[in-house]
């Protein structure tokens, strides 16, 4: 089930919140137990073979979970048999049965590791029931694609079973609301209409100019998309009181590579900055030696590419950065204009070895755009392509790269009473015309 799908829409959020509203009356754990059921109804509506294979994550990992609160011995043993299992059974899903992976895997099975190393290390020191860890991993609105949910972001609204004022109750709801529709109108009115974009340039004759097109439009959907996903799942963690981490901070806006990642899939980096980089000694070392630092970010970033994939571009993807990162700790950064359009035009590129099938689709793209093909710099069909969508990019680049998400959030605050309905109705009339396309992120 998809979060702008009419289904979701006009049935099943509603069915829910409404439960959710008359459950939480008694501040009792019938409302949590209701989520709960409503998250499984959400996952198996899609992938209902999937939800098994999350059943089975949630029983392993609370089960290792009760041992390490405990005092018993071989603490350390269950704890590594433990992440070894998820790790194995997520590598087997991406390599060898990659048509049959359940959505989602990537991001609740990080969630599960997250939860039994803050055991581990004493972050977590109050031990949840089955019900409030099983809504913990499995809560439908970050479920999918995130963001990557840490058990202490959500641990004060779990174990505290109270009934919220209904002022509190409101507030709570009207920013969620708010948050969700602003996600939504990315989704459907940026990303998706870059999407069909794509679709109509790959059908026509290739030209240089064109081939840039293609590539500055998947770095805009990516973004709208994934980014649109996220405020979605906050805005709808808000209508059920839950505060989850944000996801993005305007990352084209950035000046070197090392602030991109702080500001683009910020829990995906954060998840590996410490339950990776910093257990393997991050830039700390007796010697001062860079290279010890060098080996961390490469490793680090060799995981990333093969947690989107596991595939030659994505693992060269992944290396890319690592490299970009480590010549960026080692020398001085760039900064100002030359290190916005430095950030900016290998993110381009590096998106399109993201998108691409194989190394060779990806070196004929690179062929394309830098006059390799012999191709013009531009024909009629790029001219008509780009007098008809010239005003989608200039949004597209006006809200990812030119406005700063503290000028962003403070003018939709004022306006998007106004602007609010105006998104929801073009967003359905979208919706109604089948233009929508699934979330990039879910076969992640």
């Amino acid at each position: 089930m998809q979060f702008y799908s009419i289904s979701f829409l006009f049935l099943f959020l509603p069915v829910v919140i409404l439960g959710s509203l008359l459950l939480s009356r008694n501040a009792s754990p019938l409302r949590d137990c209701w989520l709960l059921l409503s998250s499984f109804a959400f996952y198996a509506f899609g992938n209902l073979m999937g939800l098994n294979y999350l059943l089975c994550v949630i029983a392993v990992t609370y089960l290792a979970s009760l041992w390490l609160f405990t005092t018993r011995p071989f603490q350390r043993t269950v704890f590594t048999l433990s992440i070894l299992f998820l790790i194995a059974i997520l590598f087997y899903y991406k390599w060898a049965a990659p048509n049959a992976l359940p959505i989602g895997i990537s991001f609740y099975t990080f969630q599960a590791i997250s939860y039994l190393s803050d055991i581990r290390s004493s972050t977590i020191t109050k031990r949840p029931g089955l019900l409030s860890f099983a809504l913990y991993l499995s809560f439908f609105p970050q479920l999918i694609a995130g963001p990557i949910v840490r058990y202490s972001n959500v641990e004060n609204r779990l174990l505290q079973k109270r009934r919220d004022s209904l002022a509190l109750t409101l507030s709570n709801m009207t920013i969620g609301a708010y948050r969700f529709v602003l996600g939504l109108s990315k989704k459907i009115l940026l990303a998706d209409q870059f999407a069909a974009g794509i679709a109509l340039w790959e059908q026509q004759a290739p030209s240089v100019l064109l081939a840039w097109m293609h590539a500055i439009a998947y770095t805009l959907q990516i973004y709208f998309d994934f980014s649109g996903y996220s405020d979605m799942a906050i805005g709808l963690g808000w209508l059920f009181g839950f505060q989850f981490p944000e996801n993005f901070d305007t990352p084209y806006r950035s000046t070197c590579m090392t602030e991109f990642w702080r500001r683009w899939h910020i829990t995906l980096g954060a998840w590996f900055r410490d339950y990776v980089y910093l257990p393997l000694g991050g830039s700390r070392n007796k010697t001062h030696n860079p290279l010890f630092t060098v080996r961390n970010l490469l490793l680090v970033f060799l995981l990333t590419g093969l947690w989107h994939g596991i595939g030659l571009p994505f693992l060269i993807w992944g290396l890319s950065y690592g490299i970009l990162l480590s010549v960026e700790r080692i020398y001085k950064k760039p900064r100002g204009l030359i290190g916005h359009a430095y950030v900016l035009f290998l993110t381009i590129l590096l998106f399109v070895l993201f998108e691409s099938p194989t190394i060779s689709h990806a070196l004929l793209r690179y062929r394309q755009m830098f006059f390799l093909n012999h191709l013009p710099l531009w024909n009629s069909e790029t001219f008509f392509f780009l007098n008809d969508n010239l005003l989608l990019f200039l949004i597209g680049i006006l809200l990812s790269v030119c406005c700063s998400k503290q000028n962003l959030d403070r003018y939709w605050k004022k306006l998007r009473p106004v602007l609010a309905p105006l998104l929801v109705l073009l967003s359905l009339a979208a919706l109604i015309s089948k233009t929508a396309q699934p979330f990039l992120y879910f076969q992640f």
